[in-house]
């Protein structure tokens, strides 16, 4: 049996819609029959061949859709079942962090969309350790972005740690920037939406859950930090953490002098020339410089 597919055939060229075998799922394995798959700016690094994966290869790493077959060694899923998955493919069952259960950490996984086929796809195979069960109100077309730009950004602020009713600032309204300013709100965070640019603070404006402040990122930083101050009520100026849902240089620095002493950097994007920022502004005001990926199946299911 064939299914239809979204595969990249040649790199930085069109896709292909091709017929492909059906997959089989292994015994830790289920298979889905897809009812929406997410396009993430990870899928144009994948056309671009950022990643060395081996052609052809279908795209996509957010997935939506109905468990179809389950594996024999599977437990707590069902044919019929509504499911989510993120990117892993798989691990490797070797390294360190594969021992100790932190399979987010694993040295050599094999990611949907980005090192294996993805989920661009009438149905493929996912790991059941990486998927979750959705709820029934939940469209497929809203689940399936949640997959990666969801899970990052919720994952993020978490991270921060910051207690209920403090202050959060998203910088880079983008894919993940415009979820997490709407997130932090149901959170009952007091949110800083910071971009470059004024349409994408205008769009999160107009969101139901809106920001408490729109900082744009070309205003000069004290400006800013006065809006803050109307924002919250603390005895260090800035916000209690930042998420840096963005990879420009500018943003990291704008960021740490948005922070509050004693505050928290939670870094998303990822510089190609690593920090950007003055050493000596964060040893001397940050006191927290986190990365995401933790507990991220626990945050998933949350």
């Amino acid at each position: 049996m064939t299914l239809r597919a979204v595969q990249i055939q040649q790199y930085n060229e069109p896709y292909h819609v091709s017929d492909v075998p059906v997959p089989q799922p292994k015994p830790h394995q289920v298979l889905v029959q897809i009812k929406a798959a997410g396009l993430c700016h990870t899928d144009l690094m994948a056309l671009n061949n950022e990643f060395n994966t081996p052609l052809p290869f279908i795209g996509s790493h957010e997935l939506a859709g109905l468990v179809a077959e389950v594996g024999v060694d599977v437990t707590g899923f069902q044919k019929g079942d509504r499911v989510g998955c993120i990117n892993f493919d798989s691990v490797c069952g070797k390294c360190a962090d594969r021992k100790a259960g932190l399979l987010i950490y694993c040295e050599a996984p094999s990611m949907k969309g980005i090192t294996t086929d993805g989920f661009w796809a009438e149905y493929m195979v996912a790991d059941a350790r990486f998927i979750v069960k959705l709820p029934d109100n939940m469209g497929f077309k809203v689940a399936a972005p949640l997959m990666c730009a969801g899970i990052s950004i919720y994952g993020s602020i978490v991270r921060a740690g910051v207690p209920k009713g403090g202050s959060i600032g998203i910088v880079g309204i983008g894919g993940l920037g415009h979820i997490g300013t709407q997130v932090a709100k149901c959170m009952e965070y007091a949110v800083a939406a910071i971009d470059i640019k004024p349409s994408a603070l205008n769009a999160v404006a107009s969101y139901p859950h809106s920001p408490d402040a729109l900082i744009l990122a070309t205003d000069p930083v004290e400006d800013s930090r006065q809006k803050i101050d109307q924002m919250v009520s603390s005895n260090y100026r800035g916000l209690d953490a930042t998420v840096l849902a963005t990879d420009h240089p500018a943003a990291f620095e704008l960021a740490a002098a948005l922070t509050r002493k004693h505050g928290t950097m939670v870094l998303l994007g990822q510089p190609e020339k690593g920090l950007p920022c003055r050493t000596t502004r964060l040893s001397t005001r940050i006191s927290s410089l986190l990365g995401l990926w933790w507990r991220i199946r626990l945050r998933l299911r949350s």
